[in-house]
């Protein structure tokens, strides 16, 4: 009777000391998974915490960028508004006010030039964006009225303006190839001084047979048109950043 006691008692201290163990067992496995958890939550918030940082400092450059398009559409709008001034006085010049539209510039140009000047290209600032695009971190940047206005201008109004500078520059080489052609015995009778530069009464005289040439005309009035499509564009998007870099600044 005392052997099976004794067993019984040595059954339940080893029984005892396996519980112990196995409750020891389980509460380091505990622990080991709550560190891990700890850790990756760490890590987590230290990743979250790049990623915020990268995403407001890509945004902060953004908003420089933007200021810098702003300003390259403001430069780009004078110089069409000088061109759209040039080009309306041309047709309504007569003898009278033909002074005012002589050009003025210390280059002494050819108003062939004005006639048929235009934009080689639209090249407004991009590059933080570009790279923003490149390597991904553009998806960084929780406003999304910010990417979305940058995309539609970088992947849309580019191309279109860059289609309305193609448009002038075939109008452009039409009114020379026609004004080289049809005027061709006013530039052999006509001379030009000494040091190659226009004389002031060969271009009034020359400016005056062109505004009364009908397809001259025709042809300018293209382009005015041309050049208002691709104002209004720039006018529009230097409006719309101007608003969003304000609700930027004021956030």
């Amino acid at each position: 009777m005392i052997k099976f006691f004794r067993k019984i008692r040595q059954k339940l201290l080893v029984e005892n000391r396996f519980n112990k163990y196995l409750i020891y067992a389980i509460g380091e496995i505990i622990l080991v998974v709550i560190g891990i958890l700890i850790a990756l939550q760490i890590n987590n918030w230290n990743e979250n915490r790049k990623s915020e940082n990268r995403a407001n400092e890509i945004t902060e450059k953004l908003k420089v960028e933007i200021s810098e398009i702003i300003n390259y559409l403001e430069f780009t709008n004078k110089g069409i508004e000088d061109q759209l001034s040039y080009l309306e006085k041309i047709l309504t010049s007569n003898e009278k006010n033909i002074d005012s539209i002589l050009p003025k510039t210390r280059y002494k140009l050819s108003p062939i030039f004005y006639l048929t000047s235009y934009s080689q290209f639209f090249d407004p600032p991009s590059d933080v964006y570009e790279t923003a695009i490149n390597d991904g971190s553009i998806l960084l940047i929780k406003n999304k009225k910010l990417t979305r206005e940058l995309q539609m201008f970088n992947k849309s109004i580019k191309l279109r303006l860059d289609e309305i500078i193609k448009e002038e520059y075939k109008q452009s080489r039409e009114i020379n190839d026609y004004i080289s052609t049809e005027y061709a015995s006013f530039f052999k009778d006509k001379t030009i001084t000494t040091d190659y530069n226009w004389d002031k009464e060969v271009t009034k005289d020359l400016i005056l047979k062109l505004k009364n040439d009908g397809k001259i005309k025709y042809m300018l009035v293209e382009r005015i048109a041309f050049k208002k499509a691709r104002q209004r564009f720039i006018l529009m998007y230097k409006n719309d950043f101007e608003t969003l870099l304000k609700e930027q600044n004021n956030d």
